[in-house]
C-alpha cells in the first residue's frame, strides 16, 4: 500500500512539473532582442525587466528552436550579447554586462 501511494504521488508530480515549464518555438534571421521579447511574451506568462541601454549594442539574432525550454532558449537567443539574463519567478532580467578585466600585467 505504502509503495504504490508513493508511486501514484511520483507520476503526479512529474505531471505537474511538466505542465509548469513552458516551452518556446520560434524561428527568425536577424531578429532583434525587441522581437525576440516580444514573442516571449506573446508565448509565456513572463515579463521583461530591462533597461533600454542594456541592450542598446545588442547583436542580431539568427535563431530556430521548437519546444524550447525557457532557459534553454535564453541561452540559445542571447549567446555572445552585451548582456547577461537571469529568471526570478515569472520575470527575465536583462543587465548590461559587466567590463571584463585584463588578466595581463604590462611588463
Amino acid at each position: 500500500m505504502k509503495l504504490t501511494w508513493i508511486l501514484l504521488t511520483a507520476a503526479i508530480c512529474a505531471v505537474c512539473t511538466r505542465g509548469v515549464s513552458q516551452t518556446i518555438t520560434y524561428t527568425a534571421t536577424n531578429a532583434s532582442v525587441e522581437d525576440i521579447i516580444s514573442v516571449m511574451k506573446q508565448q509565456t506568462k513572463y515579463v521583461f525587466l530591462y533597461n533600454k541601454k542594456a541592450i542598446r549594442n545588442a547583436k542580431k539574432i539568427n535563431i530556430s528552436a521548437k519546444n524550447l525550454p525557457i532557459n534553454d532558449f535564453l541561452s540559445l537567443a542571447f549567446k555572445d550579447q552585451p548582456f547577461t539574463w537571469s529568471v526570478e519567478n515569472q520575470t527575465i532580467v536583462l543587465e548590461k554586462a559587466a567590463p571584463r578585466k585584463d588578466n595581463t600585467t604590462a611588463q
